[in-house]
């Protein structure tokens, strides 16, 4: 299956800045939430446009993972995630399903740039990773195509 790889959450520090409703909406986090998320991110679904969310709302408490992975919008999953060093930014590789050679086609002509993450707020498990045109947290781009984990690992060492 198809390698992709970049950056779900930067850095808030370049405009705009976090505004109080963004760290409401779980949009800011802690470097110990932040490092959490990643641990959790392995197996957790890629989405497309955050298709999911309705049904994410709507799960039992503690089942909103499983209610992403179930949704028919589903495209991909999350491989590794971790935080790196140089610049504190989380990073991911995720594959996309041999089944949607159309969202490769959109990754790989940049027409889909942008990565989103979801989680619950309070919450240390990310629930969906979604490819977007509209991050929800600025300079959460896709850098690409990938040949291996352990490549773009060695080119983004974690902390």
């Amino acid at each position: 299956m198809p390698l992709f790889a970049g950056v779900w959450y930067a850095d808030w520090s370049k405009q705009p800045l976090p505004t109080a409703s963004d760290a409401h909406r779980g949009l800011v986090l802690l470097p110990s939430t932040l490092d959490q998320l990643c641990r959790s991110a392995a197996g957790c679904p890629v989405t497309w446009e955050h298709s999911a969310v309705s049904t994410i709302q709507n799960a039992d408490p503690g089942k909103e993972r499983e209610a992403a992975i179930n949704h028919s919008c589903t495209v991909g999953k999350v491989k590794a995630s971790w935080i790196e060093r140089s610049t504190g930014y989380a990073r991911v590789v995720f594959e996309i399903f041999d089944t949607c050679p159309m969202v490769c086609a959109l990754i790989n002509s940049k027409a889909l740039t942008s990565l989103s993450a979801t989680h619950i707020v309070g919450g240390v498990e990310m629930v969906e990773l979604s490819l977007t045109n509209t991050p929800a947290r600025p300079g959460c781009n896709i850098d690409g195509g990938v040949s291996s984990i352990t490549d773009y690992i060695a080119i983004h060492p974690p902390l």
